[in-house]
C-alpha cells in the first residue's frame, strides 16, 4: 500500500456522553455497537451541569412542571437530586446494554461546564460518541455540548440523531489532504460495519485536479472488501450535499476534519439541518 493509502483506524478506547435525553441514549447504542466491533472498551461519560446548579442559587429562579404546569422555586438540593436521578439511570443502561454485547465499559461521573468536562475527557479517547441534542427544548438546533465537539474536539467524533445506526452507505467527503485519508479510513471501518456500501464524494481544490483526488481515493480503498461508488462534489454546500446524499440513498456522512471544512459557511447549516 503507498503512502496516499488509507491507513486501518485503531479504535481502542470509546468515550460515549449520557444526560439520560433520547439523542443520548441513541448514541449509546451506537457506541456499544462500534465498540462490539472494533472490540473497544467503553467509557459513558455523565457531566452534573455546574451552570445548571447555579441557577439554584439565585433567588429568583423557578422550575415549571412539564406535567402539571406548576410553578416553584428551583433549590440547588432539587438540581442535585435529579442530575444524580439521570446519572443512575444513564448507568444502568449503559451496563445493560454494554454487559449484553460482552463490552468491557466504565462509568465516570464529573462536575463542571460540559463541553469543558467532555472535551477533556475526548483527550484519552479515540472515538467520541454524542447525540445531537440534549434536553433543549429547541429541536432542530444543533447542541451546544454537539457543536463544541464537532469543532474542537482533539480525536474524531460522531454525532448522532435519533435514527442513528450506521446507515448505509456510508458516505464520505474526501478531499486528497491527510485529514481526508483519515476520514476515508473511518468510512471504510464503517461500511464493513455496515453492509460494505461506500459512496466517496471527490472534492476537488483549486490546486488539486479532480483526477488526481479521485485516483488518490481509489488508492486508498484497492485493498478493502467494499463496494464503492465515486461522484464528484464540484462544491461544498448544503444543498449540494444533501440533494446529493438524497439522490445516493446515502446514510452516515463522514468529513474530514480540516480547518478549511470545519470554518466553512456551509458546515454550521449541514449539522443544524441534517440527522
Amino acid at each position: 500500500m503507498n503512502d496516499t493509502a488509507a491507513r486501518p483506524v485503531v479504535i481502542r478506547r470509546i468515550l460515549v456522553a449520557l444526560d439520560a435525553s433520547p439523542h443520548s441514549l441513541v448514541a449509546l447504542g451506537a457506541a456499544v455497537e462500534l465498540a462490539a466491533h472494533f472490540k473497544a472498551d467503553l467509557l459513558g461519560l455523565f457531566v452534573e451541569d455546574i451552570n445548571l446548579l447555579r441557577l439554584g442559587d439565585l433567588p429568583f429562579s423557578d422550575e415549571l412542571g412539564l406535567v402539571s404546569a406548576i410553578r416553584r422555586s428551583l433549590e440547588t438540593t432539587d438540581v442535585e437530586r435529579q442530575l444524580r436521578a439521570r446519572a443512575i439511570e444513564v448507568r444502568r443502561a449503559l451496563q445493560a446494554m454494554a454487559d449484553r454485547a460482552q463490552v468491557r465499559w466504565e462509568f465516570q461521573l464529573t462536575r463542571g461546564p460540559i463541553a469543558e468536562e467532555l472535551l477533556k475527557a475526548a483527550v484519552e479517547v479515540d472515538l467520541v460518541i454524542l447525540g445531537k441534542k440534549g434536553w433543549s427544548p429547541r429541536r432542530r438546533q444543533l447542541g451546544s455540548t454537539a457543536r463544541a465537539a464537532a469543532y474542537q474536539a482533539p480525536t474524531l467524533t460522531l454525532i448522532t440523531g435519533l435514527g442513528m445506526h450506521a446507515q448505509s452507505p456510508i458516505a464520505v467527503v474526501f478531499d486528497g489532504t491527510a485529514l481526508g485519508q483519515k476520514a476515508l479510513a473511518v468510512a471504510s471501518a464503517l461500511a464493513r460495519f455496515a453492509d460494505g456500501h461506500l459512496l466517496v464524494l471527490i472534492l476537488a481544490g483549486p490546486d488539486q485536479p479532480t483526477d488526481s483526488v479521485h485516483a488518490a481515493a481509489v488508492a486508498a480503498l484497492r485493498t478493502q472488501p467494499l463496494q464503492t461508488h465515486y461522484r464528484v462534489l464540484t462544491l461544498l454546500s448544503v444543498g449540494r450535499l444533501a440533494s446529493m446524499l438524497r439522490l445516493e440513498e446515502g446514510g452516515t456522512l463522514v468529513l474530514p476534519g480540516s480547518d478549511e471544512l470545519l470554518q466553512h459557511p456551509a458546515l454550521p447549516a449541514l449539522l443544524e439541518e441534517t440527522e
